[in-house]
């Protein structure tokens, strides 16, 4: 189970990760609670502000991005 923040489309229904490939960033539909083990997260909130910053920056056609806690994603799940 992670905590902290992580960076989700406004909507909260999908979040940030790692691709499997490990070389870029995908964001996954939040189904399950496995997306959110695997998802990327933040112990600081202002290390998710500085990654969200820099990669509306570097990369076109990134969604609108909302920085939330991990625990109301779980929260969301497990109803």
């Amino acid at each position: 189970m992670q905590h902290g923040y992580a960076i989700c489309t406004t909507d909260l229904a999908q979040i940030l990760t790692i691709a499997p490939c490990k070389t870029k960033f995908i964001f996954v539909p939040i189904t399950s609670s496995q997306v959110l083990t695997d998802a990327i997260c933040f112990t600081d909130l202002s290390n998710a502000k500085t990654i969200v910053s820099r990669a509306g920056k570097k990369f076109e056609g990134m969604p609108e991005t909302k920085i939330v806690n991990v625990a109301l994603l779980y929260n969301r799940i497990n109803k």
